[in-house]
């Protein structure tokens, strides 16, 4: 059975290979102008250690564009864990956390000018406890051993996009 995704923000839509496409914009926001949208999606698939992939594609361009998988979301702080692509410049790879309206970065790595588009990006996250392992195209870019344990949640995607 196919996941199903719910959308907290941003839109999307299922393509008919079931794979989700984010469809980014430029909104108006308060302090800077016009930015990115953020995205961020859950889907109905539970997860609390092992590995989840995905295959990141941005189409359009990647200036200002993130993508990242959501290990452990808290439903009752709306505070969340992510690693993946895009959002730590000059960083191309990141293990993150928000909490009380800030980020905290817990590993950065590689040039953000090696992101392109129209390239697709197999990305893999391994949580072993409180142990977590990012892997890009099978290459190991970090290996971070967390404050604290994430306990089960359901997994999602953060985005930050102005296009596909």
């Amino acid at each position: 059975m196919a996941a199903t995704w719910v959308s907290l923000a941003g839109k999307y839509e299922v393509s008919d290979d079931g794979d989700l496409v984010i469809l980014g914009e430029l909104v108006q926001d308060v302090q800077t102008g016009t930015s990115p949208a953020v995205g961020n999606y859950l889907s109905s698939e539970v997860f609390w250690g092992g590995k989840i992939s995905a295959t990141i594609e941005f189409h359009d361009t990647v200036e200002e564009s993130a993508c990242e998988i959501m290990l452990f979301r808290n439903p009752q702080t709306n505070g969340f864990v992510t690693a993946g692509l895009g959002s730590a410049k000059p960083f191309m790879y990141e293990i993150r956390s928000w909490s009380e309206n800030n980020w905290t970065y817990h590993s950065v790595y590689g040039n953000i000018e090696n992101l392109h588009p129209n390239r697709k990006y197999h990305i893999e996250v391994v949580l072993e406890g409180s142990r977590i392992k990012l892997f890009s195209d099978s290459v190991l870019i970090s290996d971070f051993e967390f404050p604290y344990f994430l306990n089960q949640s359901y997994v999602g995607i953060w985005s930050l996009s102005k296009g596909k």
